[in-house]
Formats: structure tokens, sequence, C-alpha cells
């Protein structure tokens, strides 16, 4: 086995794809897994940056209704899907692949990030950051976030940092 440095591994087209994000939603971490973010969300010093209000969500179900436009308001580009208490002590950390899979079909999904305490699958794709900690059925603070709290999303894809913010 050869073992390559990064910018051994970098020149030969191999890139990290993992970032572990924080911030004053996710005080323990996150991640997100940033090469699965669209290319062409991603600016040009590979940073991707997101600034939104938050959709709140209790269930997948919930944020089915709002992503299929079966609930008001309808969920609009630009809205950051916040999918709260289906961590650990809530659902069981379950797995939440339907509401990415559903955003990768929408024409504008890709606009809309997605931050939960549950888990993602391995064909998630877009900006979905899971596993926040702590998670809100442990008092985190992703379970304080209501509709219309301003949220800021950084993920440098380079750096391999990230930041999940509330602004207000």
């Amino acid at each position: 086995h050869v073992i390559m440095g990064p910018e051994a591994a970098r020149a030969a087209g191999l890139t990290p794809t993992t970032v572990f994000p924080v911030g004053n939603i996710a005080p323990e971490g996150a991640v997100i897994k940033a090469t699965a973010i669209d290319p062409a969300l991603v600016d040009a010093d590979q940073v991707y940056r997101h600034r939104g209000p938050a959709r709140v969500f209790a269930s997948e179900r919930a944020a089915m209704r709002a992503i299929k436009g079966q609930s008001e308001p309808p969920l609009r580009p630009g809205d950051v899907i916040v999918l709260a208490g289906v961590g650990p002590s809530g659902t069981g950390m379950e797995e939440t692949a339907q509401v990415t899979i559903a955003l990768k079909l929408l024409p504008w999904g890709k606009h809309c990030p997605v931050l939960t305490d549950a888990r993602f699958s391995g064909v998630s794709t877009g900006a979905c950051i899971g596993h926040i900690g702590p998670e809100a059925l442990a008092g985190g603070p992703i379970g304080r976030l209501r509709d219309g709290d301003l949220i800021a999303i950084t993920i440098d894809r380079l750096g391999l940092t990230g930041a999940v913010q509330f602004l207000g």
C-alpha cells in the first residue's frame, strides 16, 4: 500500500469528501459530505455559502408535505430545511433519504440545504448537514430554531472547515 500526502492525493484527482462544521446551531459539531454539494453552488474559492430562512419540521413526513407544496407556506428556493427531534433520542436516528432524494428531483431543490440531528444515507446529495450535536431532544440549539430564523451555512471544501450559524 502506498500512502499519499494531501498534495499528492489532490494531484491525482482525489479530494476529501467530509467536513465537520460547528457553530451556534451545532456546538458539538455535525457532518456533511461536502463533495455532494452541486458544484454550481460553490464559489471559485471552493466555499459553499448559503444564507436563508429556516423551515422547521419535527418529522420527515411534515418536511415531505412542504417539499410537495402541500403545506402553508410552501417551501421556496433558499429556505433552509431544519429537521429536528429525529436524532437518537427521538426516532432512533432515522435516515432522512426521502427529503434529500425529493430535493434532488426538484429543479430548485439544490437551493434548499438541510440541517438535521438525524443521519443521511450514502445516496444523499446536496448541502445536507446531519448528526448535529447536541441533538434537539438533548437540549441542542437545533431544537430552538423556528420558522423564519435566519441561518448562515459556510462549507470550505478545501480547508475542510465549516460553520452552521443562527443569525437571528
